[in-house]
């Protein structure tokens, strides 16, 4: 696996979700993670495998439902501007 996205199910209770942050700030500022919503990370595993451990490991010890895309190789994001819009 070269990276995934780890996405995690808000809980309903704040202080659960609290508790899930505080478990994995050690992560935040890596340059390897990228945050891609308030619950989503791309994480390329094989610059910071420690931080997709702490992810699923934050998850699971606080019963988070969570998801993890894999990619064997490192993603392509492709991006696309829109034309203007015609006067």
């Amino acid at each position: 696996m070269h990276s995934a996205i780890v996405a995690v199910e808000l809980p309903g209770d704040k202080r659960q979700w609290s508790a899930f942050q505080a478990a994995i700030q050690t992560i935040e500022g890596n340059q390897a993670v990228s945050l891609l919503g308030e619950n989503v990370w791309q994480i390329d595993f094989q610059k910071a495998p420690l931080a997709f451990a702490l992810l699923v490991k934050g998850a699971e010890d606080l019963r988070l439902p969570y998801r993890i895309l894999s990619f064997d190789a490192e993603p392509r994001w492709l991006r696309v501007v829109p034309n203007p819009k015609p006067t």
